[in-house]
């Protein structure tokens, strides 16, 4: 049985001993409760951490049906009151309830998986991604959810908007937001800066370097913060041709949707998958059910969508001048970096990326690869500056921490399901949302037991522990991350993708959060309608890529 119950963002605790039989993915604020044993009327309150807007639910136990609970007004009374406190945000979705701490892995296990992966060697084998992907990927990430440590871990606010709306450059300016000038380039709304070297190629940053950006963590690492710069450079060709702001952002907004639809989503998704939710739409990620917008589930946020963290190299050569640097200096060249300060308020002009070596722009070189997605992690995360965790926890009060087992147990700190329940309910949700004519949906192939060595000894220990605890009921992102070494290779092109349950999830994920924009090219029945700009420069008639933005733009160096 279960003391905490919990859906619709809101945190449900009974007085008595309460289980939860099922959190429907068509209807979120459903739960149907298990009172089995139970006599007599059970009392449920709900609330997000203080007394307002509190919830009651009086439940009442019938021997033969079981008891089904909607609270669909109360709680949506509930939801408007919270979500309107922090503006712009709001809490994740479940994909399953929360499990109470006795289900989850003890601190010990996560630990020792945590040292294990860092015990095993990468291999030297590549994925067939370019490395400019995974730094889009982290800006994908920035732009869909940002959460902290002060969080209500059981419900954690999302301070984001949930869609894939460039909100994370497009929000409300920081004060003191520069006008054109010798540093900054401003147009539509959104400002380029000065290089030391006098060019208009960098992030805007005030007289301490310190980012102008709704989202400082766009200033994570050189990569990131580049295609940033590269992304506000492309509206500014957008402004060429449409002058009115907000139609200028609408724009922008539709082909960065493209790109990331029909580029990035193509190349790490698996492609049976991929093409199934383009052409019939989705399968069973339905948050979005009217009048409740589309929240980010917690499963993709905290779990699947960190697989990027395995994609990082330990070099990378990022133009002709630098020769090949270590990751290090490709965090340290920021402002987080204390490279860019006060002193030194300006990206040196040296560090502005080729992107012809981040990405096979015109055939001129064969540009890095991404790490293939594998169970380990580079070195660098083996012991990562705090400074570089948004998430820390309180209790964590070393310099540097381990990122593996930082995020094993934030999925603990949340509740996470393990991967093969979610590949459960994954399965029998699509069960129900066949494609036209009748046809199944592609079930996710899951792995039962992750405990065969195939990750390496160090790992095949600790899997195998406890009766095989782990390997059978493993953590979301580590299993993410295991699922694509073993699974995630297409025989048919050797290329390397994500697994069937992290593609699933990821694709469907990132799709409800395009169609989640007021601008999206996603209409209301999930049908794709977008067609490039005439006046832009593309390879593809129905398709905007990441090519074609430095098509539009220009590669500086």
């Amino acid at each position: 049985m279960k003391e905490a119950c919990h859906g619709a963002g809101a945190r449900f605790v009974a007085r008595q001993s309460v289980g939860v039989r099922s959190a429907s993915n068509s209807d979120p604020q459903t739960l149907e409760f298990d009172l089995t044993g139970i006599d007599g009327p059970v009392v449920i309150n709900a609330s997000a951490g203080d007394e307002d807007g509190r919830v009651s639910l009086t439940l009442h136990h019938d021997a033969e049906n079981g008891v089904s609970a909607d609270y669909r007004v109360d709680v949506a009374t509930y939801l408007t009151a919270q979500e309107s406190k922090p503006a712009g945000c709001g809490f994740f979705h479940r994909l399953l309830p929360a499990l109470d701490d006795h289900l989850l892995p003890d601190e010990d296990a996560l630990s020792a998986l945590a040292a294990a992966m860092r015990l095993e060697k990468r291999s030297i084998e590549h994925s067939t991604i370019p490395a400019a992907y995974t730094y889009l990927g982290q800006f994908l990430a920035h732009d869909l959810a940002y959460t902290s440590s002060d969080s209500d871990p059981l419900n954690p606010v999302n301070y984001r908007t949930h869609a894939f709306d460039l909100d994370s450059i497009f929000d409300s300016r920081p004060d003191g937001y520069p006008e054109n000038g010798k540093d900054y380039l401003c147009r539509g709304g959104l400002g380029l800066g000065a290089t030391s070297a006098g060019r208009f190629a960098d992030i805007p940053r005030d007289a301490e370097g310190v980012p102008l950006l709704p989202d400082e963590r766009n200033d994570n690492n050189v990569i990131v913060s580049q295609l940033v710069a590269s992304i506000i450079r492309f509206h500014h060709r957008i402004c060429d041709i449409e002058p009115d702001e907000a139609a200028a952002k609408r724009l922008t907004r539709r082909h960065m949707q493209s790109v990331i639809l029909h580029d990035y989503l193509k190349r790490i998704i698996d492609r049976d998958i991929y093409d199934e939710v383009m052409t019939h739409g989705r399968g069973f990620l339905f948050a979005d059910a009217p009048p409740f917008p589309f929240r980010i589930p917690v499963e993709f946020s905290i779990g699947c969508f960190r697989f990027g963290h395995s994609m990082v190299r330990e070099r990378y050569f990022l133009n002709g001048i630098l020769s090949r640097e270590p990751t290090r200096q490709v965090l340290a060249h920021t402002h987080l970096g204390r490279v860019i300060d006060r002193d030194r308020p300006f990206l040196q002009d040296r560090w502005v990326i080729d992107w012809s070596y981040l990405l096979d722009l015109d055939g001129s070189r064969e540009p890095e690869y991404a790490e293939a997605i594998d169970a380990k992690l580079p070195v660098l995360f083996q012991e990562l500056d705090r400074r570089w965790v948004y998430e820390m926890p309180r209790s964590q009060t070393s310099n540097t921490v381990p990122l593996s087992e930082l995020t094993l147990k934030r999925g603990r700190s949340v509740g996470l399901s393990p991967a093969q329940d979610l590949v459960e309910c994954v399965n029998t949700e699509m069960a129900g949302h066949p494609l036209p004519g009748g046809a199944q949906r592609k079930r996710v192939k899951g792995i039962a037991d992750l405990s065969d060595n195939a990750f390496g000894a160090a790992l095949g220990d600790v899997l195998s522990r406890d009766d095989h605890r782990l390997a059978k009921s493993t953590p979301l992102w580590f299993y993410t991350l295991a699922e694509a070494q073993k699974l995630g290779r297409d025989p048919r092109d050797g290329s390397t993708r994500l697994g069937p349950l992290a593609s699933r999830i990821v694709m469907e994920t990132v799709h409800a959060a395009i169609q989640a924009s007021p601008d999206s090219i996603i209409d209301d029945v999930q049908r794709v309608r977008f067609l490039p700009h005439p006046q832009l420069v593309t390879a593809r008639e129905n398709a905007f890529t990441l090519h074609d933005i430095f098509r539009n733009i220009g590669n500086l160096n």
